[in-house]
């Protein structure tokens, strides 16, 4: 205590940071944990794009049920037969959705996007965890120097 105020001008250095809480948030809704970790931005960020790869994956979803419906109406030596406008013009037909050029292979796209979304989700949960667990650690007790004319690489932890 300095004059009355706990503290006075200088940084907590032990935040109450739980990695278990972390960890929940960020199994509840991506980006959480890194807000309780005190790291907005990155939780923001995080958040953003999987809201993004979920957005894709569910576009690309519903695209690849429009040519699928197509295949089993058309039936699949008759899909095989048609060339690539041949295919998006028996979609409109059929489905009356047209294909833009953008969305042409849904089933890949959609399987790409699934898997970027796994894989955020998978990052943001280690590193929400990570970061609770690191929240303590003085941020200025690394340092690393290398010398270039040796292969020498020392790394100091002043705790």
């Amino acid at each position: 205590m300095i004059n009355g105020v706990q503290g006075a001008g200088r940084p907590d250095t032990l935040l109450k940071i739980n990695p278990k809480g972390a960890m929940w948030r960020s199994i509840f809704i991506p980006g959480w944990g890194q807000l309780y970790n005190r790291k907005p931005l990155k939780g923001i960020l995080l958040f953003g794009a999987e809201s993004y790869f979920i957005y894709n994956f569910i576009h690309y979803n519903r695209i690849y049920g429009y040519v699928k419906t197509t295949k089993e109406t058309l039936g699949i030596d008759a899909w095989i037969s048609l060339t690539e406008e041949q295919k998006k013009a028996q979609i409109l037909a059929i489905t009356d959705h047209e294909l833009s050029l953008n969305s042409w292979r849904p089933r890949e796209k959609r399987n790409k996007y699934g898997w970027w979304c796994v894989g955020t989700y998978i990052f943001c949960l280690m590193d929400a965890i990570v970061d609770a667990h690191l929240i303590n650690f003085p941020p200025d007790a690394v340092e690393l120097s290398a010398e270039p004319t040796m292969l020498k690489l020392t790394i100091n932890i002043g705790l």
